[in-house]
């Protein structure tokens, strides 16, 4: 029987930009995280990229080999994708992965395209289609998809939320409770006091509701005081009002993994490498998703999640600062368990 990963705490928060990340999410541009500009070498969009608010993560290495199956995130994201034709989000991650390989917006639209035709409630299609629209400029068009996609789900919150920051004339200005509830909640969070972290997260959603990185701060208090059902709903939020980012898809990940919940931790793991292969919290993300599948199986599986479990982790390792041990933990603990 394959061992059950254990809790993973979170690596203490660094202090981080309120524009930086205000301007990744309402204004996606080269530097957000699935716009990736055709004339920029790879690894360019990524230079001015997001904060993590957990770890600021230098510009990656190259990729290196992969030791397992996970070497090829195109190639795994394909086969899924073949494997499940009607499958509307499989088809929405090669159209996001399209645009961050730098494809194009007509590769990346025919999947997402498709994905809307297999399900047009496929919110999270019309809304990295827009932001790759947005992001090459063409705001006219990611304006007309959003409203395509409010015509045919007019309660969809993110779509709501992402029409407002196409038609905003400029960022909104945090306003003095919500910066001094982002500085405290960090504080907090660095300082390990959960209890005054979910204060400052909760203080800063009633502030500015409309802002992801006051449910990122929310999330990750309710991640650190260990309520990960909590911080899973929080966390989906911000998916809802950023769903650009990458790292909010791999912390809903991340922590439904260590909930147990093994297939929609692969999802939305999978999700955010669609969006960003070279941040290290995505992979890890996606191994700790495979190791809780792996555990899941038991002794009778064919080793197939554990395999990609270790591929995943050691790609997490190889790309994490060699100060964040999260990964390798995370990787001894998976091999002992083999």
């Amino acid at each position: 029987m394959l061992a059950q990963l254990g809790p993973e705490p979170p690596p203490p928060p660094d202090p981080i930009a309120l524009d930086e990340l205000w301007r990744a999410a309402a204004q996606p541009g080269p530097e957000s995280d699935n716009g990736v500009a055709p004339a920029q070498p790879p690894g360019a969009a990524r230079a001015a990229g997001v904060a993590d608010p957990l770890l600021v993560v230098p510009e990656p290495a190259p990729p290196a080999p992969l030791p397992d199956q996970v070497e090829d995130v195109g190639a795994l994201l394909a086969g899924l994708a073949e494997a499940a034709p009607e499958d509307s989000l499989a088809q929405a991650r090669l159209g996001a992965f399209a645009v961050q390989s730098g494809e194009g917006l007509e590769v990346a639209g025919e999947h997402f395209q498709r994905a809307i035709d297999l399900d047009p409630t496929a919110w999270l299609a019309y809304g990295l289609w827009a932001d790759g629209l947005n992001s090459s400029g063409l705001v006219t068009e990611s304006l007309q998809l959003v409203d395509q996609g409010l015509a045919a789900i007019p309660d969809s919150a993110p779509l709501v939320a992402l029409h407002g920051r196409l038609t905003a004339d400029a960022s909104p200005t945090a306003d003095d409770a919500l910066n001094t509830a982002l500085e405290n909640g960090r504080a907090a969070l660095q300082d390990r006091n959960w209890a005054d972290a979910v204060a400052a997260g909760q203080r800063a959603v009633a502030a500015a509701p409309e802002r992801f990185e006051a449910h990122l701060l929310l999330g990750d208090a309710y991640r650190g005081a260990g309520e990960l059902a909590q911080a899973v709903v929080v966390y989906q939020r911000a998916v809802e009002l950023a769903p650009q980012l990458s790292i909010l898809h791999a912390r809903v990940g991340e922590t439904e993994a260590r909930l147990g919940r093994a297939d929609e931790a692969v999802g939305n793991s999978l999700t955010a490498l669609a969006i960003d292969q070279s941040r290290w919290e995505n992979w890890y993300a996606l191994g700790r998703a495979y190791a809780a599948q792996a555990a899941l199986a038991g002794s009778d599986a064919d080793g197939a999640s554990a395999r990609l479990a270790e591929s995943a982790l050691q790609r997490a390792a190889e790309l994490a600062p060699p100060e964040n041990e999260a990964p390798q933990r995370a990787l001894q603990d998976l091999r002992a368990g083999l």
